[in-house]
């Protein structure tokens, strides 16, 4: 499981883990594996629950947040300003 996550992940590669994240991803796959636990699902997608973790640790390392795991419709301004502005049309 190490190496899957080193490759799809880039865990310990490059993406540098606390202490506690190991731990957490560690006692998932404990829990995932022991139990075999359902994946985990919302509207827009599942996920094998070892990978739901890694995701999570993913966002918090880079500080990102989601709301809804999927889409939101709401309309997303793109700018741009310099040579090839005129790409940003329409």
């Amino acid at each position: 499981m190490k190496r899957t996550l080193k490759e799809n992940f880039g865990f310990w590669e490059h993406v540098t883990l606390s202490d506690e994240q190991e731990k957490r991803l560690a006692a998932c796959y404990k829990k995932s594996f022991k139990n075999q636990k359902k994946l985990e699902k919302n509207e827009y997608e599942q996920n094998e629950p070892m990978a739901g973790e890694a995701k999570r640790i993913l966002n918090e390392i880079a500080l990102v947040g989601w709301t809804s795991g999927g889409h939101s419709a709401g309309y997303v301004p793109v700018f741009a300003i310099g040579a090839g502005t005129e790409k940003f049309q329409g």
